[in-house]
């Protein structure tokens, strides 16, 4: 049923966009392009470090690297103001079910890479919205939509990102009752890596401008307190990701991580630093990632599989 070249099925399960890539992207986990505009992957040279204070791994012989999440800076959506929503996405109903909640997080996506993409070749992107669940959490109804995102180059799919996004109801007002906060999951042990991380207004403007993400819960101060009732401005969760999948790559650089699985459990803030640890599974095949907030909580979790 699914029609590509901007095509949609009728439904919302099912829904698929196919878009051609917009710009360039260079290698790993550090590393995410400005230029997205030619239609082709980037060029070794032309890299843009996020704010890391450690130099950036490049491609090898014409090649993005496979370890990292590269591919959330290239093939995204270029949506004309008009055609936005208030919190800075693209509005809901074209593509994104018309969710009525007003809140939008990033819950993790699950990633396998494939092949490297090849410098200078076209990248395009399907992606189709695989299931949309319903569920009442303590603070009301919750909605998850899982999108299958297939990346393409010209050797085929290079690599595929099952996304899960949840969309929240509005912020308790200052006078409410708070609602009780979820017992924090128990945090790993045995860390062979760890690192502390001050994000500031400069990281997060850096990496919303490089991916081209417009979400406003990660630069509008205002608008991120006063209308979704958030402390401080968010981190976004695929650089948190970015990080921890970096922190890998850089004590494991004899191997290529060949997949990931990414599982947000709570948001980190500007306006306190965080920690993110790693070490080897019980096998060594597996590296083991997670990040805590200033609390002592755990805030994501990832499991990535080594080459």
């Amino acid at each position: 049923d699914h029609r590509r070249l901007g095509g949609r099925v009728d439904r919302v399960t099912g829904k698929t966009k196919h878009a051609e890539d917009r710009g360039d992207v260079d290698d790993g986990a550090a590393a995410i392009c400005a230029h997205r505009r030619n239609g082709l992957a980037g060029q070794p040279e032309r890299g843009a470090d996020i704010g890391v204070d450690y130099p950036v791994k490049m491609p090898v012989l014409g090649r993005m690297h496979r370890s990292g999440v590269t591919h959330a800076g290239i093939v995204d959506e270029d949506a004309r103001r008009s055609k936005l929503g208030v919190d800075g996405h693209p509005a809901r109903g074209d593509f994104l079910p018309p969710v009525p909640l007003p809140r939008r997080m990033w819950a993790g996506s699950k990633v396998e890479l494939l092949k490297p993409l090849e410098v200078g070749s076209k990248i395009t992107r399907l992606s189709t919205i695989k299931k949309v669940t319903i569920k009442e959490g303590r603070s009301g109804a919750l909605v998850f939509v899982e999108i299958d995102h297939q990346v393409s180059g010209s050797d085929g799919v290079a690599v595929t990102d099952l996304q899960t996004v949840v969309y929240r109801g509005e912020a308790p007002l200052q006078t409410d009752a708070p609602a009780s906060k979820a017992q924090s999951k128990p945090l790993p042990d045995g860390a062979l890596w760890s690192e502390t991380v001050t994000p500031d207004t400069v990281l997060l403007f850096r990496y919303s401008a490089l991916t081209f993400i417009g979400h406003r819960i990660h630069y509008d101060r205002d608008y991120t307190i006063n209308e979704e009732g958030y402390p401080a401005l968010l981190v976004h969760g695929p650089l948190t990701a970015t990080m921890l999948l970096d922190l890998a790559r850089r004590n494991l650089a004899d191997q290529e991580i060949t997949g990931f699985d990414v599982r947000a459990s709570g948001p980190l803030f500007d306006n306190a630093p965080f920690t993110i640890h790693g070490k080897l599974d019980d096998s060594g095949t597996k590296a083991e990632l997670w990040a805590v907030n200033n609390e002592g909580e755990l805030s994501m979790s990832v499991s990535a599989n080594r080459g």
